[in-house]
């Protein structure tokens, strides 16, 4: 049998692309893992509501960051139909398996999976080329962060609050002299890489909604109540929206690992719509029609 030599040259550099390769998709982190400045922080946010007739409302969200797990509380006066608001307070919790949606006036909540956890175990299990790939893919595509919906075209840099952020812009454009019932422009403010965001305004035909972070403490003790569902709630487990959310960021995901476009299928459940028989008489006027 005849022996074939590969020169001593190729071996070292196949042997060094392949650790190059290795040594690249180690230092490519998760993009389904946050990667925040500090260990905790809280963070105080003034929201406003500017009706198109002129009345302006206002309220409060406070969001508590610590390790992988969020919650943010919502404080908005709703009018409930005797003139004066009732303050409505919510609740949402995030935390790397689940997401909790609770209205704490009425101790009631929506549990949903956390579509992360499946992205992420996606992600770890692609091959270091592919990794490499994905990365590159996701920087062309404009995503902000892989837990935030597309916020359109980055324009430039600004600072909220002292914080470094890159400003995005998505409109669905207004024509002049049109009532447009469908408009709508909104600006996001996203701090660095950390896929939190600092500044929301979004303008539409019913007026505008801002929201805007007014303090930051960062590395200040949170405890770990802050992330539990107040006891007593009547929290329901929501598995259509739980199983929409999650082929949904798969198909993105699949996007992104394979460059083609993001389609998924959405399971609907209720009455099956069946095909009748036709009659003798409804066959025989289908064929006159064909003739």
């Amino acid at each position: 049998m005849r022996k074939i030599y590969i020169p001593a040259l190729l071996v070292l550099l196949i042997t060094l692309f392949t650790y190059s390769v290795h040594a690249e998709s180690k230092s490519l982190p998760n993009p389904y893992v946050k990667n925040y400045p500090f260990k905790s922080a809280i963070i105080h946010y003034k929201n406003t509501i500017t009706h198109a007739h002129g009345k302006t409302v206002e309220g409060t969200t406070v969001a508590y960051i610590k390790g992988d797990k969020t919650a943010m509380v919502t404080k908005m006066p709703v009018p409930n139909g005797s003139g004066k608001p009732q303050e409505v307070e919510t609740m949402q919790i995030i935390d790397p398996q689940y997401i909790y949606l609770i209205n704490m006036n009425t101790d009631v909540g929506t549990k949903l999976d956390n579509p992360i956890k499946f992205t992420k175990a996606a992600y770890e299990a692609l091959s270091a080329s592919e990794k490499k790939t994905f990365h590159e893919r996701l920087a062309k595509s404009g995503i902000a962060s892989m837990d935030l919906p597309f916020l359109g075209v980055k324009e430039k840099s600004e600072e909220v609050i002292g914080r470094k952020c890159d400003l995005y812009h998505l409109s669905s454009g207004f024509t002049e002299g049109t009532v447009d019932s469908e408009y709508w422009d909104e600006q996001t403010c996203v701090w660095g890489n950390t896929g939190i965001v600092l500044k929301n305004i979004q303008e539409r035909q019913g007026g505008l909604i801002t929201q805007t972070a007014t303090k930051i403490e960062e590395n200040v003790p949170i405890p770990d109540s802050k992330f539990v569902a107040p006891k007593g709630a009547k929290i329901t487990y929501d598995e259509a929206t739980s199983e929409y959310r999650k082929d949904g960021a798969l198909a993105a995901f699949n996007s992104l690992k394979t460059g083609e476009p993001m389609l998924f299928k959405i399971k609907l459940k209720g009455a099956s719509i069946k095909a009748k028989k036709a009659t003798s008489k409804e066959k025989q006027e289908k064929e006159s029609q064909t003739k």
